[in-house]
């Protein structure tokens, strides 16, 4: 579904990917992980159309789409999340998924300010497809509540939420345990675990190697902005420079 070929980016004189690449098959839970400052959201700005690489290739279901806007990218079928949240901290969790949803209707502008019955019918629907993944990210209750008001947890719920709105066929979590304790990341993980099976693939980058070792199925890895080792978790855990990577912690088991 993803192919990244030999990709590159750098800012001034910080490389922060070089000749990296990696494959995500569709149906598949893949990782990204490394440590800080590994290039990982780099790697997820270029694949997202948040920026442009200096050399590579990044295809999409065999749609080259490196250097494409990130509109574009969304309608052919990518979303993601962010490792900062990026939320309407005053609008509803309700508001912000309808948000998400806008990539995918049809009315015009005129046909809004009129309200025609094709209009209101949509704007019906898109109200269903919310309440439903607020449903999914067992938010169902907090439709009214203002995303500020949630637990950090909750909005990092809401704002998967929000990008499975666009009706994505490929969905990027950047570092989305990031903050959260170990039985919110158990929580979490099975919300992945939930996505994945209507058949959503799923690519996610961190660099807490324990809560991606039983979620992924490929884990790509990535230090100093080079892929130093790529496979199933087994193999992975097990490379020396991976290893090395991660100061010589002990991985898990």
């Amino acid at each position: 579904m993803l192919q990244v070929e030999g990709v590159s980016r750098s800012f001034g004189k910080l490389v922060a990917l070089h000749d990296v690449s990696l494959r995500v098959d569709a149906g598949s839970i893949a990782g990204v992980i490394g440590p800080n400052g590994a290039g990982k959201s780099t790697l997820f700005n270029l694949i997202t159309g948040l920026g442009r690489p200096e050399s590579g290739t990044i295809r999409f279901s065999g749609k080259r789409i490196d250097g494409r806007p990130t509109y574009w990218i969304a309608c052919l079928g990518i979303a993601r999340t962010f490792q900062n949240l990026r939320l309407f901290p005053h609008a509803t969790a309700l508001e912000n998924i309808l948000t998400g949803e806008h990539v995918r209707l049809r009315s015009n502008l005129l046909e809004d300010l009129v309200r025609t019955p094709g209009q209101r019918r949509e704007e019906e629907q898109a109200r269903a497809r919310a309440f439903e993944l607020l449903h999914l990210v067992g938010l169902r209750r907090a439709a009214n509540v203002r995303a500020a008001a949630l637990s950090y947890g909750d909005q990092r719920r809401l704002e998967i939420a929000r990008a499975l709105a666009s009706r994505p066929r490929l969905l990027l979590l950047d570092e989305p345990a990031a903050g959260m304790n170990p039985v919110e990341k158990d929580g979490l993980a099975e919300l992945v675990r939930t996505i994945h099976r209507t058949g959503m693939t799923v690519l996610l980058i961190e660099h807490d190697m324990r809560f991606v070792m039983g979620l992924c199925e490929h884990l790509t890895v990535l230090d100093y902005g080079e892929r130093i080792a790529d496979g199933v978790p087994q193999a992975v855990r097990e490379n020396p420079r991976v290893i090395e990577a991660y100061l010589g912690s002990e991985l898990p088991a």
